[in-house]
């Protein structure tokens, strides 16, 4: 399985991960580990479906907030 992983330090990089790997295969910086990273926060999950489900993907800031009652706009710049 391949994933393409865009890090802020690090450009795009394409990670291969094989079904099965020992336990000592999955370091720190990982794929599944930085994705997992990346979705792990509150936030993130609820921006995500609200972008989804109520704004057909896109939406401005304001409209956002709108739609989270108790997020800071200060979270979503």
């Amino acid at each position: 399985m391949a994933l393409v992983v865009d890090s802020l330090d690090r450009g795009p990089q394409e990670v291969t991960m094989q079904s099965g790997s020992e336990e000592d295969e999955w370091r720190e910086d990982c794929a599944p580990r930085r994705v997992l990273e990346l979705f792990s926060t509150k936030w993130t999950s609820m921006i995500l479906h609200t972008l989804h489900a109520r704004h057909e993907g896109q939406a401005r800031i304001g409209g956002l907030q709108r739609s989270l009652p108790g997020i800071w706009k200060k979270m979503l710049v």
